[in-house]
């Protein structure tokens, strides 16, 4: 807790009180910006999950294209 000096006396400082509701404000702040941001993620792929779905399309044509051919053969 800071104190104020006056000579030898010392009295309570309110900033320790903002101070220490400045910290817990900060920490609430925090846990909800992880929570949105687990959100996100969640309804949002990546760029690598994008590319990793772009493929498996891409080898679902191609067996598709092959299927067709094979029962024109």
């Amino acid at each position: 807790m800071a104190l104020l000096r006056e000579g030898n006396s010392r009295a309570a400082d309110d900033s320790d009180m903002i101070g220490e509701k400045d910290i817990l404000l900060k920490k609430q702040a925090i846990e909800k910006a992880t929570k949105e941001y687990r959100k996100y993620q969640v309804q949002n792929l990546s760029p690598v999950e994008e590319e990793y779905l772009a493929s498996i399309k891409n080898i679902q044509s191609i067996v598709k294209k092959k299927e067709i051919i094979d029962k024109t053969e």
